[in-house]
């Protein structure tokens, strides 16, 4: 939710994912101007919503999204991955 307020307050564009549609209205009150259901595979939904895709990306979740977070990305756009939520790059012998 930060990252979209601060991305709304430069005049960015802002569309967030979530798992829930209950948290909508939280998102769009943080500044995102569009929310989608994140089903594992929303590159489709975003070409279509934002005409081609995004510019840039800030990937918080991590391995387990990250793919379908480059599908949503423009040529010559870039993808950020922050964040490392998900399991899938985590060995199976870190505590």
């Amino acid at each position: 939710m930060a990252a979209a307020a601060i991305a709304k307050s430069h005049g960015a564009e802002v569309i967030s994912a979530t798992r829930s549609a209950a948290r909508f209205g939280l998102l769009r009150s943080a500044g995102a101007d569009h929310v989608l259901v994140d089903d594992g595979i929303i590159a489709e939904t975003v070409k279509v919503t934002l005409d081609g895709g995004i510019q840039k990306v800030l990937e918080l979740v991590g391995t387990t999204t990250l793919a379908d977070s480059l599908q949503c990305t423009r040529r010559q756009g870039s993808v950020c991955m922050t964040g490392m939520v998900g399991d899938s790059g985590r060995s199976k012998n870190s505590a």
